[in-house]
């Protein structure tokens, strides 16, 4: 399923390179035919990500942009809906780099300009006026990426549900907006909550740190384009620096050791570690305990924090006007009126900083298919919804990948037949595992922009040549067949593939250190 990151960042590269401009449209599998004829010639004047929904508004006046920010004429406006579902991709083709694919029956839509081609392919689209829009964002609950996010808001609404598990909230589109399955793993593993924990049962603090880590996570998505949930520095504490996620679709805990759990939450798997991730009883002590409150940092004069330090930890209000300033000047302002109060530098020094985080590091759609291939992950594990099948191969055929160079044999078949294309290596079709292995091995050891003019690193005994005896050629090497009539077709070859049509006619076999090969008499 395509989450709400991957969402945000197509509406961000959008607004890059089609907002603004007036398009022809058509529908290539005809199924949005009606919605295609009512933009056709009409301005794309924004776009919005709410979640996993896509809203994208046409207009006739080329004046209304999305400058806008919302406020066209209703009766002007046309809102076309997508929702990606598990693949959808709406890709983008800039004609001075690359030529468009044929139309795929799957193709709903097709915007050309002037040197573009964007192709839509989703499971839902639709379109409308603006009540189209009016109607599927009031359904909508709270989206982490979105400046408009209410976090009160949604607290108030957890509380007050009495019969869904924080689980099912998590997934639930009307509460929190964005997250998939995958996150939701994740989310509640960092919290350290149970997904099966009642939304009423929750303590501020504990959806706070919810929310905390749903932020944090999507936002890391939308800049990297892949979900990736492990800290860098605890993974390599783990001794696991590759680890990607913590426990969705693993059978053990990173952290404890534990067995991951999985049971259904409304059809769909769900994952916990019972040791991080305690079950709490709901039943209430009977102790009184004294009321505690919640503990607010302050500015130490025994043991001082750096300015710097502070306002990571706390945020802005720890730190004095004077700091205030100092933080500001760096962002580049430096005029301030003489009557401003600390809460004027402190919503200042906020504001400066969303913008800050919204130019922050933004990986491109290539980069972020070529993670996925140095990490070994196939396009169905989290396909990139701003790239077509073909674009996301072609980036990621520029990598080339060996997971575990000095113990290749935990490469699956498929996966060793993927690096000997990239390697430009012929293997056959049918070829057993040992047999693909060796060829990895030795084509890891052989420049790969040329072929090369030596024998084979895997030795070559011969056990029959034309006017030798069995004895005397059980002793030969790949040297002394190269002086023979085969010395052309051996110094080109590179693999025991390219060896095949000289098995058949000398009878050259691979001798390999783990195993003894038995004498091949001559064939009479």
């Amino acid at each position: 399923m395509v989450e709400g990151h991957s969402v945000h960042r197509v509406a961000s590269l959008h607004r890059k390179r089609l907002v603004g401009k007036r398009f022809v449209a058509t529908s290539p599998n005809g199924r949005f035919e009606e919605g295609a004829n009512r933009i056709n010639g009409k301005v794309f004047s924004r776009i919005e990500a709410v979640g996993k929904n896509l809203f994208a508004f046409f207009v006739d006046n080329e004046t209304q942009n999305e400058e806008n920010n919302g406020n066209e004429n209703d009766d002007d406006v046309v809102v076309v809906h997508v929702h990606f579902g598990m693949a959808g991709v709406w890709a983008v083709y800039l004609l001075d780099n690359e030529t468009p694919p044929e139309p795929t029956s799957t193709n709903r839509l097709r915007l050309e300009h002037d040197g573009i081609v964007a192709d839509l392919s989703a499971m839902t689209v639709q379109y409308g006026g603006m009540d189209l829009y009016n109607g599927k964002r009031a359904k909508l609950g709270e989206d982490p990426l979105r400046d408009d996010a209410n976090p009160t808001r949604l607290w108030e609404r957890v509380k007050s549900n009495k019969r869904k598990s924080i689980g099912a909230l998590l997934m639930d589109q009307s509460y929190f907006t964005g997250p998939g399955n995958i996150y939701r793993a994740e989310i509640l593993f960092k919290a350290g909550i149970h997904p099966d924990r009642l939304g009423n049962e929750l303590e501020k603090h504990e959806f706070d740190l919810i929310w905390h880590h749903t932020t944090a996570l999507l936002r890391r998505g939308y800049q990297s384009g892949s979900i990736v949930t492990v800290d860098p520095n605890e993974a390599k504490i783990l001794g696991m620096p590759n680890l990607r996620r913590y426990i969705y679709n693993s059978s053990k805990c990173p952290r404890c050791g534990s067995s991951i759990k999985t049971w259904q939450i409304n059809k769909r798997t769900c994952y916990a570690c019972n040791s991080c991730q305690p079950r709490k009883s709901t039943t209430r002590a009977a102790v009184v305990t004294p009321q505690r409150s919640d503990c607010v940092p302050f500015n130490s004069h025994c043991a001082r924090e750096t300015a710097e330090s502070r306002l990571k930890q706390s945020g802005p209000w720890r730190l004095t006007i004077k700091e205030l300033k100092a933080e500001l000047s760096k962002l580049g302002k430096s005029d301030f009126p003489s009557n401003m109060k600390k809460g004027q530098f402190v919503e200042l020094l906020l504001l400066h900083q969303t913008e800050t985080r919204r130019k922050s590091l933004f990986i491109s759609s290539e980069k972020a298919a070529v993670e996925k291939a140095l990490a070994g992950e196939s396009l169905a594990v989290e396909h990139i919804a701003e790239l077509a099948p073909e674009q996301a191969r072609r980036a990621r055929s520029k990598v080339v990948v060996v997971k575990n160079e000095n113990n290749s044999s935990k490469l699956t078949v498929p996966q060793i037949k993927e690096q000997l294309r990239i390697l430009g290596v012929k293997f056959p079709s049918k070829g057993k595992k040992m047999i693909l292995l060796e060829l990895l091995n030795d084509n890891k050891q052989i420049n790969k922009q040329t072929i090369a003019t030596t024998a084979p690193v895997t030795p070559y005994r011969v056990k029959s040549i034309d006017g030798l005896g069995d004895e005397s050629a059980s002793n030969l090497t790949v040297q002394l067949i190269q002086e023979s009539d085969c010395k052309q077709n051996l110094k080109n070859a590179t693999t025991e593939y390219q060896f095949k049509h000289l098995q058949k006619r000398k009878r050259i076999v691979p001798v390999t250190p783990d195993r003894k090969v038995k004498r091949i008499k001559r064939e009479t």
